[in-house]
């Protein structure tokens, strides 16, 4: 399977579904993909004043796994439990818009980080 711009490669399912203990869901999420090359951006989704935002990282930050810093957050308006069985089916239809909206400002920053 080729891995084009908005597929989403690495979910953590048991993180997914969100609780109050744990708003954290872990994601990467395709930026550009194009045979061999291609460039994921890990986003999360985090609990700032009682707001859920989606936190985006550059790829440069994935030291082993971790991450190490925010670059911007985007506003998240509908947050609502996800269900393992039914993950595929919400990705695809609640996360696209979201998917669309961290892609243009990832662009942005890449462009931002070339320029300079």
């Amino acid at each position: 399977m080729e891995l084009r711009r908005g597929h989403i490669i690495s979910i953590n399912k048991k993180e997914w579904q969100h609780s109050k203990s744990k708003p954290y869901r872990p994601a990467l999420v395709v930026i550009e993909g194009k045979g061999e090359y291609t460039i994921a951006a890990p986003i999360t989704h985090v609990k700032k004043r009682n707001k859920y935002c989606i936190e985006i990282h550059s790829p440069d930050d994935l030291v082993e796994g971790s991450l190490k810093y925010k670059v911007s957050y985007i506003k998240v308006n509908d947050t609502q439990p996800i269900s393992n069985k039914s993950i595929r089916k919400i990705i695809g239809r609640i996360n696209q818009e979201k998917i669309k909206e961290v892609l243009t400002i990832l662009d942005e920053i890449l462009e931002k980080k070339l320029i300079k």
